[in-house]
């Protein structure tokens, strides 16, 4: 096979920015948060204010962000607690207090690198020789922090490679918790070496697939004896960091594979370790579904398990294979490893 240089390339684009909930530290010798008096002075604005504050709001950034107003009425809803008085929020007011508590990450502001490529399942409008080829790649923004965005390029006839528009906004996908299968915990506990007798009777307990409340249930049922021994907090401590660590992530159903972003969902997955590689599939339907797993390990076998921002290790959705085979709905997976042990391979294939 003889390799050939080309001149085509994909920059970091500002642009591509993420709105995120931002939360003023907490004082300790303060009776109140920050988030308190920032509250306060909001709701002390008259409506006239509020209203042209927030006309220019959605003027300015409505357009940079996808479901912008969604968004700020989220945020506003996890702030509100802090509302001293109760009372009822006028719609440009509910904007204006979630835009309080939102700011803008750039997700490519350090660098754009680590491309990985699939036959991408839309071939239409090309030419004899050309092929529409799926990417993922990994920007790295502010603190070192990565996140794993998509795009598409077409390559031929011959030596050519040509990256299709990235579109703006961005959207960020929404993560809910995703499913076990028993047997999976089983391989990482036993990887991690924490096989003891309470991690058994837990494993007994739960049945053949489960969710994180499925869990508490086994072990609020656990025997004491069992939960009292000097192990048994780091063995808990595992069982719910891993449970934890398997979400599921859709998109909004008009956001095109150029404007998906899979953000960080665990504290782990903040490394720029946890995207070094990206293994990923994506779909014809304008909305696909990942199962993401983030396998926690101690120094110094920390690459001794796969660790996934929504990328690396095991990648469950609608693949490219299957979506071209079966452009319906069938599920799929894809999988890669970083020094992935035998017991995780196993239960991936």
């Amino acid at each position: 096979m003889i390799a050939h240089r080309i001149a085509a390339g994909l920059r970091p684009d500002p642009a591509r920015v993420v709105a995120r909930l931002f939360l003023p530290g907490e004082e300790f010798h303060r009776a109140h948060s920050r988030a308190s008096q920032v509250v306060g002075r909001v709701m002390s604005l008259a409506e006239d204010e509020v209203e042209r504050l927030t006309a220019g709001l959605l003027r300015d950034f409505g357009g940079r962000h996808h479901n912008y107003q969604a968004l700020l009425r989220r945020h506003a809803s996890i702030v509100s607690a802090h509302i001293e008085e109760a009372r009822e929020l006028t719609a440009a007011r509910t904007l204006l207090l979630g835009a309080t508590f939102t700011a803008e990450y750039a997700t490519e502001a350090a660098a754009l690198c680590n491309p990985s490529a699939v036959l991408g399942p839309d071939q239409g409008g090309l030419r004899a020789g050309q092929a529409r080829v799926a990417l993922s790649v990994r920007g790295i923004g502010e603190g070192h922090i990565s996140s794993i965005g998509f795009c598409s390029a077409v390559v031929g006839p011959g030596a050519q490679w040509s990256f299709e528009p990235r579109l703006l906004p961005v959207s960020v996908a929404d993560t809910t918790p995703a499913s076990w299968r028993r047997a999976h915990l089983h391989a990482v506990l036993a990887d991690q070496g924490h096989l003891d007798e309470l991690a058994e009777a837990v494993l007994h307990a739960l049945p053949v697939e489960f969710e994180g409340a499925d869990l508490e249930r086994a072990l609020a049922k656990t025997h004491r004896d069992l939960l009292t021994r000097a192990s048994s907090a780091a063995t808990v401590d595992l069982l719910r960091k891993v449970v934890s660590s398997a979400y599921n992530a859709s998109f909004a159903r008009d956001a095109g594979l150029g404007q998906r972003i899979l953000s960080p969902s665990a504290d782990e997955e903040s490394n720029g370790n946890a995207t070094q590689v990206a293994t990923h599939a994506c779909v014809p339907a304008t909305r696909f579904r990942l199962r993401c797993y983030t396998w926690l390990a101690e120094p110094p076998r920390a690459l001794s398990v796969a660790r996934t921002c929504g990328t690396t290790a095991r990648l469950r959705l609608r693949s490219a294979c299957h979506a071209l085979a079966h452009p319906s709905s069938v599920s799929g997976k894809v999988s890669t490893a970083l020094n992935m042990p035998k017991a995780l391979r196993r239960m991936i294939i």
